[in-house]
């Protein structure tokens, strides 16, 4: 049997973006985990895998969270542009993302973010020393589970703390069926959406 979307491009779009809500909020969905591609300072792609933490379709932007040591931090200060993939195999349905990352550090929405964070999460960024740090051994760093965080103090791994928000500005959508695979993209322009589709 068809899916309600399969030859709808106005269904498929709406159906990218509830399995990506989807992905915020079941940990064990696809696109809760989603890679991030970025230009490293070298000029060559870097990617790695980030959590999906909020979405906004009306918006049209996602939310992940970060560590300001961490390498992709300066790749997206020196160039904002991103590239993000998701994909989930129950669904059948692969996602490639274009956008702008804007990093937040100490603001509004950081603190929401954090207080929303999982006290594990949290530990996260207080580890010594910072991702991707060389180290002698393997075991030469301090958790950070192992940082004291003093009652009423304020917690050391903030500072550490960056929600990266991007604004999305094309999604292709890409789903595998045994009738023939389905591919889409919509690109923004000002405001607008504009869709078509395309050859799988």
């Amino acid at each position: 049997m068809e899916a309600s979307f399969y030859n709808d491009l106005d269904a498929s779009w709406a159906h990218a973006w509830q399995l990506l809500v989807r992905g915020v909020n079941d940990r064990r969905h696809g696109f809760h985990t989603i890679q991030v591609a970025t230009l490293g300072r070298d000029g060559t792609p870097q990617l790695r895998s980030v959590i999906l933490r909020a979405v906004d379709p009306q918006g049209a932007t996602l939310r992940f969270h970060t560590d300001a040591r961490a390498e992709k931090v300066a790749e997206m200060e020196a160039q904002p542009t991103v590239a993000l993939h998701a994909y989930d195999a129950r669904a059948k349905l692969q996602l490639r993302i274009k956008g702008e990352a804007q990093l937040h550090a100490s603001d509004a929405l950081t603190e929401q973010a954090w207080a929303e964070s999982r006290p594990m999460s949290r530990t996260c960024y207080r580890m010594q020393p910072g991702p991707g740090t060389l180290l002698h051994a393997p075991d030469a760093y301090l958790p950070g589970s192992e940082v004291d965080v003093p009652p009423g103090a304020t917690d050391a791994g903030y500072a550490q703390f960056r929600a990266v928000v991007v604004q999305i500005t094309q999604l292709e959508w890409l789903y595998l069926a045994a009738a023939g695979h389905r591919r889409a993209r919509w690109t923004r322009q000002g405001a607008q959406w504009s869709g078509q589709w395309l050859a799988p």
